[in-house]
């Protein structure tokens, strides 16, 4: 006597998302620190300095010149799991969601709220960090009308204000 067993395979949005996965860029992501095309402006007017190199600078320090003041790198790691999880969370509403017409659209949505949260992190560790400190010699640079501005990643606000996010999928 044999016992009738029955399969059904319902996709509740899995294909569609994968097709969707399959067609994004080849290096797909939220990508936050300084913009290419920020990036390449001075620094200001009296720094011949790049954004992109005051970045750098700062990011890994100088031999000689000031000791490293991770900014973006500290900052993910810092905040790596909520990253992902808010990545992951993208990932399973783009799947619910079903459609391959709006799979796409979702998940920039969802990766776009991660990576301005990552920028807003970034600039707000710009802000906050304050070791190792500046040299006695920056404060007294930076020491402008009797008002001294001792954060050691800010002069102008050029660096902080250029931190952005770009999330990268074809659409």
């Amino acid at each position: 006597m044999g016992v009738k067993v029955t399969v059904i395979d319902k996709d509740l949005g899995y294909k569609a998302f994968r097709a969707a996965m399959l067609q994004m860029e080849d290096d797909p992501g939220v990508y936050v620190g300084v913009r290419q095309e920020d990036g390449q402006k001075q620094h200001d007017e009296n720094d011949d300095a790049t954004i992109a190199e005051i970045a750098a600078y700062n990011e890994f320090g100088g031999d000689p010149g000031p000791p490293e003041r991770s900014f973006l790198r500290s900052t993910v790691d810092e905040n790596r799991s909520e990253y992902e999880a808010g990545l992951a969370k993208v990932a399973d509403d783009a799947i619910v969601v079903g459609k391959t017409t709006r799979v796409t659209p979702t998940l920039k949505k969802g990766f776009d709220k991660v990576g301005a949260k990552a920028a807003r992190d970034v600039r707000k560790k710009i802000r906050d960090l304050r070791t190792p400190p500046n040299a006695r010699s920056t404060i007294r640079a930076k020491t402008k009308g009797g008002r001294t501005k001792d954060n050691p990643l800010i002069d102008t606000g050029t660096l902080r204000r250029s931190i952005d996010h770009e999330t990268r999928l074809k659409t």
